[in-house]
């Protein structure tokens, strides 16, 4: 019989989060909580935040094969926003390089002559590329 139990009981605080039960230590009382080491955390924190608001439902799609059902978001967040994307620094502002976030993992050959437009008015955003079938393991039906 699995029981599932949330709450505090001294030091410890367990939770039930993504299908998996969590335990986890209470966080140490800090003097100064407004050092310039967590401002920069939480601006870092900050920014990757609005990145996954805005790119999470492309993740959650591919990323789905490789890291579970809901997942796709946290995983763009630590891997791909935190550790690679993330450009900046506190005084000037952190922000998302779009050219080393990658959009979904697989084995497929990369597009080529990759072109995009964006359509302010209809909101939509069209994207084409030279079709590479036969090079590496591309097909016409990918």
């Amino acid at each position: 019989m699995k029981i599932h139990w949330r709450g505090q009981v001294g030091g410890l605080v367990g939770s039930h989060q993504y299908g998996q039960d969590t335990w986890r230590s209470m966080a140490e009382s800090v003097a100064n909580p407004n050092t310039e080491a967590q401002q920069t955390v939480r601006a870092k924190f900050t920014a990757v935040s609005k990145g996954v608001a805005a790119l999470g439902y492309l993740y959650r799609l591919g990323y789905k094969m490789f890291v579970g059902d809901g997942k796709g978001p946290r995983a763009l967040f630590s891997k791909q926003l935190y550790e690679n994307a993330l450009i900046g620094n506190l005084h000037d502002g952190f922000s998302i390089d779009p050219t080393k976030v990658e959009m979904s993992k697989g084995s497929l050959t990369p597009a080529h002559s990759i072109a995009a437009s964006v359509a302010p008015a209809t909101q939509s955003c069209t994207v084409s590329w030279s079709d590479n079938s036969g090079v590496g393991d591309a097909e016409a039906t990918d």
